[in-house]
């Protein structure tokens, strides 16, 4: 959380402080499961150099992920149209209150609460890199490179969205520079998501213990 609290906005280093789906800096140093592909489909140009995770910002930095993207547009994976971003499943055991609560704004900064924020209350998360919690990727596109009125602009799905320019969605979680934290929530929150996913008591509760 940036010292300066008017700085808690969606766009900074803590990603989107949407419902489900938040998108912070990869930051891990740990061995992890290394079974992935290439998180883009020109990872194989000789001619075009690649980011490397030292380039990532320091933990307190006011970086936004579109800065960092502008500043390496010219290198993989970003020289891509397409590039898989390797997702990191939260279950639902809630953190300590007092975790919750460390470095959050004060009330009169934020009315809603610490506990109204998914990346505060739920910090328990599945093992990095590994499949059978985290599952597929999902990618993340630059559509204003892609003819979208051509036949390529068929969706296929969020995990390779287009088959043109995206890879298989397995990237390799110990080399990417971002990654998609996926929060589970509360049951309220689970059930009330309408889509093709089957939802049930039974599946959440195998799900938050993760």
């Amino acid at each position: 959380i940036p010292a300066d609290k008017r700085k808690w906005t969606e766009e900074k280093r803590r990603g989107a402080l949407s419902r489900e789906r938040k998108i912070p800096f990869n930051e891990y140093g740990e061995m992890m499961p290394k079974v992935c592909v290439n998180d883009t489909l020109e990872e194989y140009t000789a001619d075009i150099p690649r980011t490397p995770r030292t380039a990532l910002p320091p933990p307190e930095s006011d970086a936004t992920l579109y800065d960092f993207i502008m500043e390496h547009a010219h290198e993989l994976p970003f020289a891509s149209p397409c590039v898989n971003i390797p997702r990191l499943f939260f279950g639902s055991l809630e953190s300590d209150p007092s975790e919750v609560s460390a470095g959050a704004p004060p009330p009169s900064a934020l009315p809603l609460g610490p506990r109204a924020f998914s990346t505060l209350r739920f910090r328990r998360h599945a093992v990095k890199g590994q499949w059978d919690w985290n599952r597929y990727s999902k990618a993340l596109v630059d559509a204003s490179r892609i003819n979208l009125k051509g036949d390529r602009g068929a969706v296929a799905n969020p995990h390779r969205t287009f088959h043109d320019f995206c890879p298989y969605p397995m990237p390799c979680f110990h080399r990417a520079l971002f990654r998609v934290q996926h929060y589970l929530g509360s049951y309220e929150s689970y059930a009330s998501r309408t889509n093709y996913v089957l939802r049930t008591t039974e599946k959440y509760a195998l799900l938050a213990n993760r």
